[in-house]
């Protein structure tokens, strides 16, 4: 596809989001966005009020926002969840095509409504929007420069896990540069549920029919299918 000019980017957007079940006596240490006084069962709603929250701890009547899901660690007292949502568009890629091959269909819009329409689609996962139109895509492949395109993959799967692996389960694996990339594969494969990534080999997802018991693995990162 192509385009006729830069266009302005725009910010990620994410659909209404829910939490998992609340965790006792559970921590995630650290990546502390911010900080909010309320009820296990209220912070939730306000993690989901938060730019960048992805998940929560709470002690002792406050709730903290967590910009990232690390390795947890059992401490009494706490509660702990993170955020689920249906679907996140990521920071669009200026200039940049997603090439033909994993097509559902191109419609005709504005940029801005490229990310909506692709969360409405079960099988998107992805969009390139140029001259006027939105590609809707399976999945980020064939990526390429091209002047006045903007492409975005959009984020199907539960809050990623860093320097977390799960262990066994796995029913195959695949090639891709980013964690992010692991969800669309997985989605598109039969009885997966879960995937742990590395940079073996520029970078692999390791598909998984569940998640399964967990174990802190520097350079994995790993979630769960929505």
């Amino acid at each position: 596809m192509c385009g006729l000019a830069m266009y302005p980017t725009y910010p990620v957007i994410t659909s209404s989001s829910t939490c998992g079940p609340l965790q006792s006596d559970y921590d995630y240490p650290g990546q502390d966005l911010s900080s909010a006084p309320g009820q296990p069962g209220e912070c939730c709603s306000k993690c989901s009020n938060t730019p960048g929250c992805v998940a929560f701890s709470w002690w002792q009547g406050t709730c903290y926002f967590k910009s990232k899901v690390g390795s947890g660690v059992v401490k009494t007292g706490v509660i702990s969840s993170v955020l689920k949502s249906s679907g996140q568009c990521l920071q669009p890629e200026s200039n940049t095509d997603y090439n033909a091959g994993s097509d559902i269909l191109t419609v005709q819009a504005p940029q801005g409504d490229c990310c909506a329409l692709c969360l409405e689609n079960n099988e998107c996962h992805a969009y390139s929007w140029g001259w006027g139109y939105c590609s809707l895509k399976r999945g980020r492949t064939n990526v390429s420069s091209k002047d006045g395109v903007t492409s975005a993959r959009v984020y199907r799967c539960n809050s990623l896990e860093y320097g977390i692996d799960y262990i066994g389960n796995d029913i195959g694996s695949a090639a891709a540069p980013a964690p992010e990339d692991c969800c669309a594969l997985c989605r598109q494969t039969n009885n997966c549920r879960a995937f742990s990534w590395n940079d073996y080999n520029g970078g692999t997802c390791y598909l998984k029919s569940g998640k399964g018991d967990t174990t802190s693995k520097s350079g994995v990162t790993s979630a769960t299918v929505l």
